[in-house]
């Protein structure tokens, strides 16, 4: 038996790959190797096509795992997640976790560990950190990997 280190860089907005290249391992602070494979889990994936300001992932329960994507707004947004089955369409509602800050023309990725939402999973571009205040434009492209 043989023994290999693999040494892996943690970021906390890993780069984003195209076809051909080496992306770095992606790790935690902790230095552990995080793994997110929809396929073998038997996740399904949610893109988004055309830019967005929000988007309804799932209109059911779900345990969300990652979303990753980049901004194409001219302004710093904040990227905030949901549990709810439509666009919370009104301000003032708050995330179910810390909102992402996503600076103008960022890429930007967020792992969680796949706790099931009550009702659904929406996602939503802001113009405030803390609570919503739905954007105007469309501000982002995001791919979402979720459990059923």
């Amino acid at each position: 038996m043989s023994t290999a280190a693999i040494k892996g860089r943690y970021s906390l907005v890993p780069p984003v790959a195209v076809d051909g290249q080496f992306p770095f391992i992606l790790t935690d602070a902790a230095g552990r190797i995080l793994v997110v494979s929809a396929a073998s889990t038997g996740g399904l994936t949610n893109y988004n096509q055309a830019a967005a300001n929000d988007r309804v992932v799932s209109a059911t329960p779900t345990r969300p795992l990652l979303f990753f994507g980049r901004s194409v707004a001219a302004v710093t947004i904040y990227f905030m997640v949901f549990d709810a089955a439509v666009i919370p369409v009104v301000n003032g509602t708050a995330p179910i976790m810390t909102p992402l800050q996503v600076l103008a023309g960022a890429h930007f990725s967020l792992a969680l560990e796949p706790v099931p939402t009550a009702v659904g999973l929406v996602w939503a571009s802001s113009t405030t950190d803390v609570t919503l205040t739905l954007s105007g434009g469309a501000d982002l492209l995001v791919t979402t990997q979720h459990l059923p």
